[in-house]
């Protein structure tokens, strides 16, 4: 017993280690990202500043070490936190969308069926995250598949997905998503999965849309690099911080 409890504990700190590594190493390239874009390219209103973008990594390494320490369990552990968050898929900022539970459904199949650990590569993953949740997505693909990193560390998302979102704009300097595109996305991603369930209501998607635009600050588009940070090192409120294994 001591020894396992050893080799968790030991499992975690280098967890914790490799996190912060990680951590560093996307601060470096997003900021870069950044700076290298035009003046014109830029959004007009900055996502957030530097500070404010090493203070919420630094509250993720401190709120992550709950998160290691689950998966650093026991088998029973871990299986019941990860029907915990196959409880909570649909669920987002109090609300919830039988819809969304077909996306996310969706996603995970795929992931399953084709054995991908690319999982912002897929249009059904990438429109659930937006309404049910980044973390909760990319924890409930580790829970099927332990070769898929965690959030941060995820793939970044498909320039092709991005197409989509953006009416067949390619260009990750120079195309963003507007709301309308959104909201064509998402259903246009239902579509494509042969629902017959939809939102209840184009403000519900909305609502959603609302809540990318809060963390990205980007005024009334999105470009593709801050889509894409959100997808790696957004906080849901209604699951933990970012993964960092």
């Amino acid at each position: 017993m001591y020894i396992d409890d050893g080799c968790r504990f030991i499992d975690h700190q280098l967890s914790e280690f490799a996190y912060k590594r990680d951590v560093k190493k996307l601060t470096d390239q997003h900021t870069s990202s950044l700076q290298n874009l035009p003046e014109s390219q830029l959004p007009t209103k900055m996502k957030f500043s530097i500070a404010a973008f090493v203070l919420t990594l630094a509250a993720s390494e401190i709120s992550s070490a709950s998160a290691l320490a689950v998966r650093a369990g026991a088998p029973g552990d871990a299986q019941i936190s990860c029907d915990g968050d196959r409880a909570k898929i649909g669920q987002y900022n109090g609300d919830f969308s039988e819809a969304c539970v077909r996306l996310v459904n969706d996603c995970h199949r795929t992931l399953n069926n084709t054995k991908s650990i690319d999982v912002w590569a897929h249009r059904s993953c990438v429109a659930g995250a937006t309404c049910s949740g980044v973390n909760l997505v990319s924890t409930i693909a580790q829970c099927d598949n332990t070769a898929v990193p965690g959030q941060v560390r995820l793939a970044n998302l498909s320039t092709a997905v991005f197409e989509e979102m953006t009416a067949g704009c390619s260009s990750k300097k120079s195309c963003s998503m507007s709301h309308q595109n959104y909201i064509d996305f998402f259903y246009g991603s239902l579509s494509a999965i042969n629902s017959n369930v939809w939102p209840n209501s184009t403000d519900q998607v909305t609502n959603w849309w609302n809540a990318i635009t809060s963390w990205t600050k980007t005024g009334d588009t999105i470009p593709y690099h801050n889509f894409n940070d959100w997808l790696h090192l957004v906080f849901d409120a209604n699951s933990n911080p970012p993964s960092p294994v």
